[in-house]
């Protein structure tokens, strides 16, 4: 056998995280596709797992699918200016966020009360 050189084992140790990574995110997957995609399921559509955007932060808005970092710029603060939501579909008032945004939100995002 060859001597390791330590490029080689930085190649390996990154192969290591790539592969626990795919599989941490298999196994989430799994959990949470109860449907027939991923996120269909109702686990997923638990209030628990969904991103409250009346609370949420920039960062955290970005993880919604279609917010980047100008949209999340722009919730936060219209709800600064207007107050909170009441629904996921209130998001439509936010310049920059139109209806086909809205609609791919509902699955992963939700308003809750802030009384």
């Amino acid at each position: 056998m060859m001597p390791t050189r330590p490029l080689d084992r930085a190649a390996r140790d990154a192969t290591r995280v790539a592969g626990a990574t795919l599989l941490a995110l298999a196994l989430i997957g799994g959990v949470l596709a109860v449907g027939s995609t991923p996120f269909e399921g109702r686990a997923a559509h638990s209030a628990a797992l969904r991103i409250d955007v009346n609370s949420a932060d920039e960062a955290s808005l970005t993880l919604l699918p279609g917010i980047g970092p100008a949209r999340a710029s722009a919730i936060v603060s219209d709800r600064a200016l207007h107050g909170p939501f009441e629904s996921v579909r209130d998001l439509a008032r936010v310049p920059g966020i139109g209806p086909r945004t809205v609609a791919g939100l509902e699955r992963f995002a939700r308003a809750a009360s802030l009384d």
